[in-house]
């Protein structure tokens, strides 16, 4: 009948063909399946009755949309992995299709997000059938995809079908938005990396009219041959050449720098960076350019900080470099008291200079700057003023440790503020303190800090930074406190924490590491094994959802010797977490009992702790006797399987 009716797909008179795509349509819904190769041809000759002359073959918009519609829901929500590869591997690129078939491109099965970046290679999809949006993320997640396969799809889809040459990567550049500029960026890197027979020279260039495009472009050649002196002089003869080239490009001299250029510079000062820095004359050209751009008080933070980075290579000593940065904190000291933006621009250029060069230095003069102008302007009401002072001295009390404990009642007086941005900012100093100092303070502060991180898990706008510190600081063991690794495992198991994924994907990490790291940590979680499910418990009676299947499940996972890196012999903590649960449970409420008598089959034991266990459950049993539930559980669980196993062992 099959082939009778695709015979009929032909047919002279559109009556025929009309009542035959009717019959096929209504076989195929009846058929339970197809054999590939009627598959193929139906497939075949319905898709030529898509340019059918007559509209009714070819079906209504009406009724295609009906269909499209219906397959972008079963591509988002079918869990069949096979049903969702059948779809795209089917559906025609179009308006109503292209933005279901890109969201497979964050499908959990690396097979079809890898389907996705092939079809459009296969298909020879211009990226100029996509918004701006959808090639900035198609082509995020699979560069950044932990399937290798599913990036060498992503990359043979962009330099396969899009980026052929380099003239097709600048048109792609100016297709692009510059709030993808990160990413036209690693592109240029990776075409270069991709073709190292191609070579840029100064005849490729307008140097008098740079485009952000031959900047990015520029950057990447000279970031990846910097160390080949070949390339970079047939690109950019010298470091003097450069400099010229940015001083005239932006009239620096004129102490003229607008916003427009400062992203122009900035990427100047990068490629200045990858350049042979042993001209003598370029190095002093570009010291002395980098010293005017400081005094410009339009520059932008990032300028600043690239152009202070800069300075620290030429000068190569970070003695030299500091004294550099104090001599012009003095000249300008003296007009501090008449003119507040002098203030300003003293204790920017203070706070970027310890971010640009992260060494632990100790400068007394420096110290004493601060001493003067930054902590007494902890008491300000401007804002600005306020900001950059805290600023500047948290960021100095990292590089010197001794100036951060004397001035730590100050931060901890600073983080009770009622300004997120001043807590955030309070917050990220005290974990990278930790971090680099351990729990290092006084007795008196020591429990207040403590809880004080912990206390800033309930926030919203501070649980990703306190998530993060705070896991940092378990894994290298400057915290030791059950207490917080239990508040970290009970916000990873309620379903709320889903909402902010950051908090969700780093603690996901943490736990896979922690976990299987030592058993030590294995024990530390064993402790608090119970300590979790009272927690949760105490959040179902408010009235959240907790799957404590899900939860015992991770639970025992973490908790499992087997799984460790080096796994350890002999050793099994599953025994003492069912025998203090059964234990437990005499007392506890009928739910505590239920998620017990369900975990038991999950345990990881053999028939040498029999004895023990079936003691245990036998007490439970006898004590918990109107527990009909509890007490078939433990039957059906425990008494019958361990002693059958004890049975058959002896």
């Amino acid at each position: 009948m099959f082939d009778h009716l695709l015979d009929g797909l032909k047919a002279g008179d559109k009556l025929v063909r009309l009542r035959c795509c009717q019959l096929l349509t209504l076989m195929l819904n009846i058929v339970e399946s197809i054999s590939d190769e009627h598959y193929e041809l139906i497939r075949k000759s319905l898709s030529e009755r898509i340019n059918d002359k007559d509209a009714g073959d070819c079906g209504t918009d009406q009724e295609n949309a009906l269909v499209l519609a219906q397959l972008a829901q079963l591509l988002k929500y079918d869990s069949r992995s096979e049903m969702r590869k059948s779809i795209i591997e089917n559906l025609v690129f179009s308006k109503e299709s292209i933005s279901a078939i890109l969201e497979r491109a964050r499908d959990v099965d690396p097979a079809i997000r890898k389907m996705v970046y092939y079809k459009i290679k296969n298909e020879s999809i211009s990226y100029k059938n996509f918004s701006s949006k959808q090639i900035s993320d198609l082509i995020t997640f699979g560069c950044e995809d932990r399937d290798e396969t599913v990036k060498s799809a992503c990359l043979e889809m962009i330099y396969d079908t899009w980026l052929v040459d380099y003239e097709k990567l600048v048109q792609f550049f100016h297709f692009m938005s510059m709030e993808t500029e990160y990413l036209n960026q690693f592109l240029y890197v990776e075409f270069f990396k991709r073709n190292p027979k191609f070579k840029l020279s100064a005849k490729d260039f307008s140097w008098d009219e740079l485009t952000m495009s031959d900047l990015l472009a520029i950057e990447a050649y000279t970031h990846l041959y910097k160390n080949n002196d070949d390339r970079i002089e047939v690109l950019i003869p010298t470091l003097s050449f450069w400099v010229e080239l940015i001083e005239n490009t932006y009239e620096i001299n004129e102490g003229i720098v607008t916003n427009e250029d400062c992203q122009g510079l900035l990427y100047m000062f990068k490629i200045s960076q990858n350049l042979d820095m042993c001209d003598e004359t370029g190095r002093r050209s570009m010291l002395n350019l980098c010293k005017i751009l400081l005094v410009n008080n339009s520059l932008l933070e990032e300028n600043q900080k690239i152009c202070l980075e800069t300075m620290y290579s030429l000068i190569g000593n970070v003695d030299e470099f500091y004294r550099t940065i104090v001599e012009y904190l003095n000249e300008i000291s003296t007009g501090i008291a008449m003119d507040n933006s002098i203030l300003v621009k003293a204790l920017e250029l203070l706070s970027i200079s310890f971010e640009a060069v992260q060494v632990c230095y100790n400068s007394p003069q420096i110290a004493e700057f601060i001493e003067s102008y930054a902590v007494p302007n902890l008491e300000t009401r401007d804002q600005t003023v306020y900001h950059l002072a805290l600023k500047s001295l948290l960021l100095y009390s990292l590089q010197c440790a001794a100036f951060g404990r004397t001035h730590m009642d100050l931060f901890l007086d600073a983080i009770e503020s009622t300004k997120k941005d001043v807590v955030l900012l309070v917050l990220k100093f005290l974990f990278d303190w930790i971090l680099l100092n351990g729990f290092d303070f006084n007795q008196e502060q020591t429990p207040l800090v403590s809880k004080m991180l912990v206390g800033y898990l309930d926030h919203d706008y501070s649980k990703s930074v306190a998530v993060e510190g705070l896991c940092k600081c378990l894994l290298l063991k400057h915290i030791t406190d059950e207490n917080v690794l239990c508040e970290l495992i009970v916000l990873y198991m309620i379903p709320e924490t889903a909402r902010f994924p950051l908090v969700m994907q780093c603690s996901s990490y943490f736990f896979d590491i922690f976990t299987k790291a030592s058993l030590e940590n294995q024990v530390m979680i064993q402790k608090i094994f119970y300590k979790v499910i009272f927690a949760l418990e105490m959040k179902t009676l408010e009235g959240i959802s907790i799957s404590y299947t899900r939860v015992v499940s991770q639970l025992l996972e973490f908790t499992n010797p087997k799984l460790l890196l080096k796994p350890v012999e002999n050793k099994c903590l599953h025994l003492d977490i069912a025998i203090q649960g059964l234990e437990l449970a005499v007392n506890e409420s009928p739910n505590f009992r239920k998620i017990i008598c369900n975990m038991l089959p999950k345990l990881d034991l053999d028939k040498s702790h029999c004895d023990s266990l079936i003691a245990a459950a036998s007490n439970l049993k006898e004590q918990c006797q109107g527990d009909l539930v509890c007490s078939r559980a433990l039957e059906k669980y425990v008494l019958i399987d361990f002693r059958f196993i004890q049975q058959f062992s002896g």
